[in-house]
């Protein structure tokens, strides 16, 4: 199974970054980098420009053994979530539609054209989780990871939301469709890399079966197959049964190896290193986020000081069309209570201030 993950789960380790990185063979998100390109060059000139990009990549240093190994991506058969970000932010500023219209003076034009602004803002929420996210970084990226993911035929993993948009988002989800089916599992909630890599090599087999069952669930739900409860059931349970059993044999050993030693006090002041995630599956509509912003966005005026270009502005090809894509496959994770520590963080809120 191929995933895709906002980087702001990443960033805040919420229940949805660690299920994707626990179930999925490929987990893909946007990797801030320069606009220019990532050579070391522009690399060293974007830590010039962008102090915040270089804090940002020193706060991610646990996920390197991620993306070394593969399990982690910033791109899907050639394909890059920025170049979503950039075509959702000229979707709003160009779009003549008024739903879209009303996010407009939350955005800033140079957030997706220059670097320095570009990193700045993402950097700046990325590295602050919890405190109120800028919207004009957090909802294009955001709807951009579901843009690329249906258009790449990727299964998105979030967390349970529970702002007002959040909760917009998902009985906009649901409006047209049944959860495709739930279910319930354990998962390493460290952050270390190198854990999480030893936990899958340990159960790697049980690892395989669930990801090849709930991949072939999802891919008739996508084709448009009638599931009955009773199929569902039968293909997942068991191999449910076997991952749990496995887990929980491995994780004494991983947790006493020395990938995770350095982790647990930390682990341990925020929460149990072991969490049990509900997980619902779905096919929402790829624009299903846009639109729970925009119904926010209604009831806020915004702020004076924020400009955006007129519908006429130029956009690009990409932009130029609707989110004409078709529903995208959506897993939201969501913590069970007795997992769940009383200040845990939450995802960041869209800041969408008067």
């Amino acid at each position: 199974m191929f995933s895709a993950i906002s980087p702001y789960d990443l960033a805040s380790g919420s229940p949805g970054a660690f299920a994707a990185l626990a179930l999925s063979h490929r987990v893909v998100t946007l990797l801030p980098a320069p606009l220019e390109g990532t050579s070391p060059a522009e690399i060293r000139s974007a830590i010039d420009r962008s102090p915040l990009f270089h804090d940002l990549m020193e706060s991610w240093r646990w996920t390197q053994p991620l993306w070394h190994s593969g399990l982690l991506a910033s791109t899907h058969a050639g394909h890059h979530p920025f170049d979503d970000a950039r075509a959702v932010s000229e979707l709003i500023a160009a779009s003549p539609d008024p739903a879209l219209a009303t996010l407009r003076p939350f955005m800033h034009a140079s957030t997706f054209r220059e670097t320095g602004a570009y990193l700045d803002a993402l950097c700046r929420d990325l590295l602050r989780p919890g405190a109120g996210a800028d919207p004009a970084a957090l909802i294009p990226v955001s709807a951009a990871m579901d843009r690329f993911a249906a258009r790449c035929g990727l299964v998105v993993f979030k967390a349970a939301s529970p702002s007002s948009s959040g909760r917009l988002e998902r009985r906009i989800a649901d409006r047209d469709a049944p959860p495709i089916c739930r279910f319930s599992l354990p998962v390493l909630q460290l952050r270390s890399g190198d854990a999480i890599l030893a936990m899958r090599d340990a159960i790697a087999s049980e690892l395989d079966a669930l990801s090849n069952a709930l991949d072939t669930i999802l891919s008739d739900a996508r084709a448009g197959n009638s599931l009955s409860p009773s199929s569902v059931s039968a293909s997942l349970d068991s191999v449910l049964d076997r991952f749990q059993r496995s887990f929980h044999a491995a994780l004494p050993g991983v947790l006493d190896s020395a990938h995770a030693k350095d982790f647990l006090p930390s682990a341990r002041r925020t929460g149990t290193p072991v969490a049990t995630l509900s997980l619902t599956a779905s096919l929402a509509p790829a624009d299903a986020l846009l639109q729970a912003a925009a119904r926010a966005a209604r009831q806020l005026r915004p702020r004076p000081d924020r400009e955006f270009p007129s519908p006429r502005a130029a956009q690009s090809p990409d932009s130029a069309a609707e989110m004409s894509f078709p529903r995208v496959l959506t897993l939201i994770a969501k913590q069970l209570p007795w997992d769940q520590p009383a200040h845990d963080r939450e995802l960041p809120r869209t800041r969408l201030t008067k």
